[in-house]
């Protein structure tokens, strides 16, 4: 049986993205909101989130202290064509 495989358990339903070759997933039905409404991925074992990753390749490095937010509020829009 496969790594990670649940028997008893329906497959997790995901949503995915390929930004910069990476693959970004986020689960809609999860039970945690971070899981329903932000696209996640890991790079070199560690986790980076879609909408941290297009700033960064749009401006650069994330100022310690900084946040990254959503402009329009609206956590499943990220935008991967720049337009930020």
């Amino acid at each position: 049986m496969p790594k990670g495989f649940r028997k008893n358990c329906a497959p997790a339903v995901s949503q995915t993205v390929v930004f910069e070759g990476n693959v970004y997933r986020r689960y809609p039905e999860a039970k945690t909101r971070t899981s329903r409404v932000y696209y996640r991925s890991w790079k070199e074992g560690v986790k980076q989130l879609l909408h941290r990753a297009i700033y960064e390749s749009v401006y650069g490095g994330i100022p310690e202290g900084f946040e990254v937010h959503h402009k329009d509020e609206n956590l499943l829009n990220n935008p991967t064509d720049g337009s930020l």
